[in-house]
């Protein structure tokens, strides 16, 4: 296992911060993923793959302040000796949360070498939107005490059936159950609702599960963020819903052995049930209803938009470089490009760049 890549030089208005994923055949997204991260200000990134890594994770290969870390043998032999190995090793080939855990634990070991200061743990479909800056935020973070803190995140409605970067195309969300004054009025995720979390490196920290940390001895003192927040683009392409089920498989009802899926996250469930049966028709239904929203009409969505229930965040987009067409005009998928850029919806920036979040604790 190599970890290729040098520290950038550190901002020294505020605290240095790494990242951490694990990903499996992302697609052109992983190009904004790393480039909206190091944009805002993170140092480093650790991006686990598995599988041979696709043309776009090829392209990060020259990419100075990302490591990019294969599973192969160097790898497993690394997570064997980490303290949560054995409580894992029986998951590994069969959960995705286990090795997450596992490379988020070595990330953690890299980033103190590199002197890095703080780790956020993300998947790839996610964006990290930091209030006032990164090193703003992680300064005050530093001077309220905090060990780790929590992120809420807002879950990503398209507006399209085919996606082709969802960082770019994507604005619309759904608001954290957590993070409204009305919280009867959300709308069903479709994923997670229990946010993110980034953790101070000088508290020892190891991964408490893929949202959280904990500290050896003692909880990690939490703070929960006020402005700051994750954006979550799960399943955003039909296209892409299908791959990713056909990946993950016809895999068990419950987390771990233990924790039931279908109560908890209903949509996962049906959606492996749909694809492992090859009923994409259901799942094309499924997309529509439970993605998309689709029974939600415009007029309903301009008073979910005005109670803060859903939100445009144009922000992430309106950063990233604008999609030309004929830049991908050799790719197989722009005929899907071209077709979500002619749905007519609100052009990018019509909106403000996102609606108000109810306050919690830190900006």
């Amino acid at each position: 296992m190599r970890f290729e890549g040098v520290l950038s030089r550190h901002d020294p208005k505020g605290p240095s911060a790494a990242l951490v994923t694990t990903t499996r055949q992302p697609g052109p997204s992983i190009l904004s993923f790393v480039k909206h991260h190091l944009d805002i200000g993170f140092q480093h990134i650790f991006l686990f793959y598995e599988d041979a890594p696709d043309r776009w994770l090829s392209e990060l290969a020259e990419q100075p302040r990302v490591s990019l870390v294969a599973r192969d043998a160097s790898l497993e032999r690394r997570w064997q000796v980490l303290p949560s190995f054995k409580n894992l090793r029986s998951f590994i080939a069969i959960e995705v949360m286990a090795r997450q855990i596992l490379n988020a634990t070595v990330a953690i070991g890299e980033a103190r070498e590199l002197g890095i200061q703080w780790l956020l743990h993300l998947d790839s479909d996610e964006l990290f939107q930091p209030s006032g800056g990164l090193h703003q935020h992680l300064s005050s973070a530093m001077g309220a005490g905090a060990e780790q803190v929590v992120y809420w995140n807002h879950e990503a409605v398209p507006e399209a059936i085919e996606v082709i970067d969802c960082f770019k195309e994507v604005t619309l969300f759904k608001a954290n159950v957590n993070s409204v004054s009305k919280p009867t009025g959300c709308l069903p995720y479709i994923a997670y609702t229990s946010g993110k979390a980034a953790v101070r490196l000088d508290s020892t920290p190891v991964p408490h599960g893929v949202h959280r940390f904990s500290c050896p001895g003692a909880p990690a003192k939490t703070l929960v963020a006020r402005r700051s927040f994750v954006l979550h683009y799960p399943c955003c392409g039909f296209s892409r819903m299908l791959k990713k089920y056909e990946m993950l498989g016809n895999f068990a009802d419950k987390w771990f052995g233990q924790v039931s899926i279908e109560p908890n996250m209903s949509f996962h469930a049906l959606a492996r049930d749909c694809v492992s049966a090859g009923r994409h028709e259901d799942a094309l239904a499924l997309y529509r209803a439970r993605v998309m929203l689709t029974a939600v009409d415009t007029d309903m969505r301009e008073r979910l938009l005005e109670s803060g229930h859903l939100l445009r965040v144009t922000g992430p987009a309106d950063s990233l470089l604008v999609i030309d067409p004929a830049e991908l005009a050799d790719h197989a998928i722009a005929p899907l490009l071209i077709a979500s850029l002619s749905t007519g919806r609100k052009p990018l920036g019509a909106e403000p760049s996102v609606a108000a979040i109810a306050p919690n604790r830190l900006g």
